[in-house]
């Protein structure tokens, strides 16, 4: 008796992994990326800030 084999397309799909992977890789880099922004977000008023005094310090060094 012969043994059953999948039908190719079935076999294709069981062993289809890169639309997953690309799946998981995009998910990643949102995943980073809404972790920038929101470090961006909540570090930008002290940064802006910090150039404040940086620039007025500088100013008040160098002049005009």
């Amino acid at each position: 008796m012969s043994e059953a084999r999948p039908l190719p397309v079935l076999d294709r799909f069981g062993r289809a992994e890169a639309g997953a992977t690309a799946i998981e890789y995009a998910l990643i880099a949102a995943l980073i990326s809404i972790f920038i922004i929101g470090s961006l977000l909540l570090t930008g008023g002290g940064m802006s800030l910090t150039y404040n005094v940086l620039t007025n310090a500088m100013l008040g060094v160098f002049g005009n």
